[in-house]
């Protein structure tokens, strides 16, 4: 709506009505004012608050604003020759009270020019739909000013949500309401040319283009909000591309985005590397990973769309055995990504199987319990909203999970029970699953499909297909899996072939903390190694478990005798002056021996 529309608007409420509603995100905003006469234009553009746009736009000798915070009221706009308010006493404004005001402009009948109140009605009561004794009074007042007044006086009730007036005023058909909606693009860019020439200088680019960005990137802004963040720009933003991220900063409440800015590609180079050498075994899913973040990194996420995207910088959906270090891999990008594993948001979706559970995640609507306590989900985003959202065995989620997430996908974007809107703009979202590993027997077990000698491209293609079939087929929801880019992105992870890699690194675990809590070294002989190596891969109920199973191992051949061997040194039993600083563990005649 441009001021146009908006004066234009007014000015038909105004003829039916002396109380007006006005309300709106943009009730504190800028708005873009030219002066045309005869279809003229004869002044540019200039910037001018809405109290501003009111008093010229409906040629108001003076405006006066009444602030419900500090019960003050005070002429903005007017002439010189106005000193008082409209009334037959001439009181000075700050020595009335509201209904005080309210009394003596009914009983004015002198007045031959247009004057304006505004009214911040945000504070103005204490519970809109359970008045009190004085907001009782003050309504009466209110509801007798929209039938008596003289009309040449308006009273405008300004708020930024319609709530903060009572039903009775709003269902009155004295009292008319007209909506301020939130800028348009045209708008923005307007603003954008007229206060982004030394930012197209700084970013070396034509200003037509800066603005077309900064009006894409800003749907739903106020013009106040762009103006901050063609400001910031010149601190933050290299060039152009980082003005989407810094306004996703903005609105997510982000003020360290690692989406921003030269840090995360320069570190993309070695990411890979990190991530192989963390999550062991996996080279094709770290490499699917990698590829996806490439995109995200550069901006470059969408082909469906010419507008600047809202939605997550990546979706991942991890498949395959269990064991395999989908969840290790999600915990390796977070502390890659967004600098430690805290900033993992994980939802264990066994405990979601029921739709109430799943309401949760929101929050109650008004008037059912919980509605203050808001929603796990969207409170955590909004209090880390750089950060990775996990959710663990998606498959065990009741289906209604996937109707919330829809719009989080999509738009990058979920509102609560209480109508707040939390943005998922800088985050990642993770979705692991062991769908598609197990078949029915003839009794209605569960058997293992795929076994540790499956070629990896057989297990991917057919996890695949299978986790296709279930959302077409079974859940009916092929756009859930359109989200995720269709079964070629599904990532899937291959059983654990390099198995001395991770006993190698369970055992730098058991070295590290070691060391960290005793002080000794351990050493631990090659030829262990290969035995534990080799006795897993003919062990297919430990390899079936994956790193779990692995793990399970080293804790029986390593871990618990080491901890027996140490007893003593730990609760002092050895010798007087006894000091250990290493510990060599070895193979001797098949048995594993420790030795200081």
């Amino acid at each position: 709506m441009d001021f146009i529309d908006l004066i234009e608007n007014v000015k038909i409420s105004v003829k039916t009505s002396r109380l007006q509603t006005l309300y709106g995100i943009r009730q504190y905003d800028q708005f873009l004012m030219q002066k045309v006469e005869g279809g003229q234009i004869i002044k540019d553009w200039k910037a001018v608050k809405l109290e501003g746009l009111l008093h010229n736009g409906l040629k108001a000798v003076a405006t006066w604003y009444y602030d419900a915070t500090d019960e003050t009221i005070e002429l903005l706009h007017g002439n010189s020759e106005v000193k008082s308010l409209p009334c037959s006493t001439s009181v000075p404004p700050k020595k009335l009270s509201l209904a005080g005001i309210l009394k003596e402009l009914l009983a004015e009948r002198s007045l031959i020019s247009p004057h304006l109140f505004i009214i911040e009605t945000s504070l103005l009561f204490e519970d809109p739909n359970n008045p009190t004794a004085k907001d009782r009074e003050l309504l009466r007042l209110l509801e007798k000013s929209s039938r008596k007044l003289p009309k040449e006086i308006t009273i405008f009730l300004k708020t930024d949500n319609k709530r903060n007036v009572p039903e009775t005023l709003i269902n009155s058909s004295f009292c008319k309401s007209v909506s301020i909606s939130s800028t348009h693009r045209d708008e923005r860019q307007t603003f954008c040319c007229i206060r982004g020439k030394k930012l197209a200088e700084h970013l070396d680019v034509e200003l037509d283009t800066l603005a077309t960005l900064i009006s894409a990137v800003t749907d739903n802004w106020t013009l106040i909000q762009v103006g901050q963040l063609i400001n910031m720009s010149h601190d933050y933003c290299e060039q152009i591309s980082d003005i989407e991220s810094l306004a996703n900063s903005m609105m997510t409440g982000v003020t360290n985005s690692p989406w921003l800015g030269k840090t995360l590609r320069q570190s993309y180079a070695t990411l890979g590397k990190s991530l192989n050498h963390r999550v062991k075994g996996q080279p094709a899913a770290v490499e699917a990973v990698l590829k996806q973040l490439r995109q995200s990194i550069m901006g470059l996420t969408s082909v469906t769309q010419n507008t600047v995207s809202t939605a997550p910088k990546g979706v991942f959906f991890f498949a395959g055995p269990t064991g395999t270090g989908k969840t290790e891999l999600t915990k390796a990008l977070a502390e890659s990504i967004y600098g430690s594993e805290t900033n993992l948001i994980r939802f264990d979706c066994g405990e979601l199987q029921e739709s109430h559970a799943v309401s949760r995640l929101i929050g109650a609507p008004p008037g059912y319990v919980g509605y203050e306590q808001g929603g796990e989900l969207t409170d955590a985003v909004a209090q880390k909203p750089a950060s990775i959202i996990l959710f663990d065995e998606i498959e065990k989620a009741h289906p209604r999970l996937f109707d919330i997430l829809l719009s989080v996908l999509d738009d990058g974007r979920l509102s609560n029970g209480q109508g707040q809107t939390t943005f998922f703009s800088d985050s990642l979202i993770v979705f692991t699953s062991n769908l598609g590993m197990f078949d029915l027997d003839d009794v209605g077990d569960r058997k293992l499909k795929y076994s540790y000698k499956t070629e990896y491209n057989e297990l991917q293609s057919g996890i695949r297909e299978s986790i296709a079939n279930e959302f077409i087929s079974r859940l009916g929801r092929p756009e859930l899996l359109g989200r995720l880019g269709g079964k070629d992105n599904i990532i899937v992870s291959d059983y654990l072939r390099d198995i001395k890699g991770v006993i190698r690194k369970f055992i730098k675990n058991i070295a590290f903390d070691l060391q960290r809590l005793h002080k000794i070294t351990l050493n631990v002989n090659e030829n262990i190694i290969e035995k534990m190596a080799n006795h897993l891969q003919h062990d297919n109920e430990l390899i079936s478990l994956g790193g779990r199973g692995i793990g399970q191992y080293v804790k029986q051949i390593l871990l618990e005798p080491l901890v027996t061997f140490m007893e003593p040194f730990v609760i002092g039993k050895c010798e007087s002056g006894t000091k250990v600083e290493s510990i060599i563990v070895s193979l001797v005649n098949e048995e594993v021996t420790f030795r200081y």
